[in-house]
């Protein structure tokens, strides 16, 4: 029997199938795959893939992330520590003149929470670009949710960012209106200084103004009276204060008080008056 299993241990035996001849050794383990051309000539392309691989990876270069110069200032003040570095001072400049991104904003918080000087400014640029309409609705969402998920704990930079949007949404319109204005006044004034001098309106040559039209009260409940309009109505008799209306103060007509005119006067005239002054004086005596 041992011989048996021997001999056909060391036996082999060839079959033809399909035109495809292939090679059945018993010796091989059953662990491992039969031997055949189509079986090696895969393996051979699965060994070349995997080395023209190799060969790319190790000729293309290793790509590092390149920082933007927002988080190289940021990374210089986490290294500078409390001490106040000119790298905040750039920040600081950079959010005045920038609109924050929601990377820039991911950058900044929580890493630099305990900056007031920083998280001011960029409460700051977030409500005054938006306003502006540098920075969208979309983005600004992401912002918020940022800064309410990472920022302080009492939320603070996030109440203040709102406020300061609802503030510079109302301020910077009239703002821009205001710009517009002076604007267009500069433009004119431009236009004018660079007309030629045939087109310039000269002062002695001005069209004349025309008369102004009053418009009429469309309130009044009576409609105005033709003396109003009549010369020297200064001089016509007035309504007092007496008990009826029909009842008209007469114009005093009188010389002026410091009048320095002559007047002559006679003696008997003169007689006269005192004569009056003194039977008065008796007549009021005698009434006591």
């Amino acid at each position: 029997m041992s011989t048996l299993v021997s001999q056909m241990a060391s036996l082999k035996l060839s079959k033809v199938n399909d035109g495809v001849s292939g090679i059945f050794d018993l010796t091989t383990p059953c662990s491992t795959r039969p031997s055949s051309p189509v079986s090696e000539t895969s393996s051979l392309e699965i060994e070349s893939d995997t080395e023209s691989e190799q060969v790319a990876n190790a000729e293309a270069p290793i790509q590092i992330p390149q920082l933007t110069l927002l988080q190289t200032l940021v990374n210089a003040i986490v290294l500078a520590g409390k001490t106040r570095s000119p790298q905040e001072t750039r920040l600081l400049n950079y959010l005045h003149l920038t609109p924050a991104t929601p990377t820039d904003v991911q950058s900044i918080i929580p890493t630099l929470s305990h900056y007031p000087a920083v998280t001011d400014k960029l409460a700051t640029n977030i409500a005054y670009y938006h306003a502006c309409g540098a920075i969208p609705n979309a983005s600004l969402d992401q912002i918020l949710q940022h800064i309410l998920a990472a920022g302080d704990a009492q939320q603070c930079l996030y109440e203040s960012t709102k406020a300061r949007l609802s503030y510079y949404c109302r301020r910077v319109p009239q703002h821009q209106r205001v710009k517009d204005m002076r604007r267009l006044e500069k433009q004119a004034e431009h236009r004018r200084q660079t007309m030629p001098a045939h087109l310039k309106e000269r002062p002695g040559h001005k069209a004349r103004p025309k008369d102004r039209m009053e418009v009429a009260d469309s309130k009044a409940s009576q409609p105005p009276s033709a003396e109003s309009s009549l010369g020297g109505h200064f001089s016509r008799t007035r309504l007092h204060n007496g008990p009826g209306l029909s009842d008209r103060k007469r114009p005093k007509v009188c010389l002026p008080r410091n009048d320095t005119r002559e007047v002559l006067t006679r003696v008997e005239d003169v007689a006269v008056v005192r004569d009056d002054r003194l039977e008065q004086h008796y007549l009021w005596a005698k009434t006591k």
